[in-house]
């Protein structure tokens, strides 16, 4: 005697399992991509060789065919690629834009023919993928950029504050802790930065009968929000007196409270002797 039994539902069940199962994979391979990728251009230091570089390996693992599956990417003026990258008819791409400017592409090419898919024998999933690989390579390059911008302006900050000989300043004001730069120590007496320099170490160093005003100037700046621009003189480590200008202004937190109080200072001893001697 023989039993007939349907497993009809129970096949479309199992080829369902193996289907979720298949994408459950694939997205997982995704997820760990894009992880990898943010991790490699985000700890990188801005070395765009060493990171572009290591994304050649990461990429390929996320698509359904790691084994023939090669990477290109184009950033500027560089170009990045498996060294066995060839275009062929199997491949996606997809621009890289930093700053709505387009500044690269990346591209993916399969070796070998594969099943026709949503986008030739690549997932829609996959193309999804790239873009946002590449909308993260466009991140790191405006990091790049924006570093870049900002050590150019660095250095013509220095130059501008050598050949005006200003002194830097920035005060903390919940710990009253001061730095500043060369010029500063140089202004008040000092051979070279000291390791330590504070509010009331500045304070210390303005001439006592000029001292209140120097404090109130600051107190009544903050308060108001205003910047302050006071000329006062100090006695220096040496003993010696100078005429110096203070430009100040603070900075606020969301809820209006001072955080920091900074800006410059330039010794005008040499001013101030011409405008007494033409007074004379």
């Amino acid at each position: 005697m023989f039993v007939l039994t349907d497993i009809t539902q129970l096949k479309k069940t199992e080829n369902l399992l193996e289907v979720t199962a298949f994408n459950l994979r694939e997205r997982m391979k995704e997820l760990n991509c894009l992880q990898l990728v943010s991790n490699i251009l985000f700890r990188s230091g801005y070395d765009v060789k060493t990171a572009l570089s290591q994304l050649l390996d990461v990429i390929p693992q996320a698509f359904q065919f790691p084994d023939i599956t090669t990477v290109n990417i184009i950033l500027r003026d560089q170009i990045f690629q498996n060294y066995n990258f060839t275009e062929t008819s199997w491949g996606l791409s997809t621009p890289i834009l930093s700053n709505s400017i387009e500044v690269g592409r990346i591209e993916i090419a399969y070796l070998e023919k594969r099943p026709e898919l949503s986008i030739g024998p690549f997932m829609s999933e996959e193309q999804d993928l790239l873009n946002t690989i590449a909308q993260r390579i466009g991140k790191f390059d405006e990091l790049i950029t924006a570093h870049e911008t900002l050590q150019k302006n660095e250095k013509r900050l220095a130059f501008t504050l050598e050949i005006t000989r200003l002194g830097v300043w920035e005060v903390d004001w919940f710990t009253k802790n001061a730095t500043r730069n060369a010029r500063h120590a140089q202004i008040f007496g000092y051979d070279d930065l000291l390791s330590e320099w504070s509010l009331e170490i500045f304070l210390g160093h303005i001439i006592s009968e000029e001292r209140e005003y120097v404090q109130s100037s600051i107190q009544y700046a903050i308060e108001h929000h205003q910047k302050m621009q006071i000329n006062c003189r100090i006695l220096r480590k040496d003993n010696v007196i100078r005429w110096i200008a203070i430009i100040g202004e603070a900075l606020y937190d969301e809820s209006d409270k001072p955080i920091k109080f900074l800006g410059v200072v330039q010794d005008i001893t040499e001013f101030k002797e011409v405008e007494e001697a033409i007074k004379a």
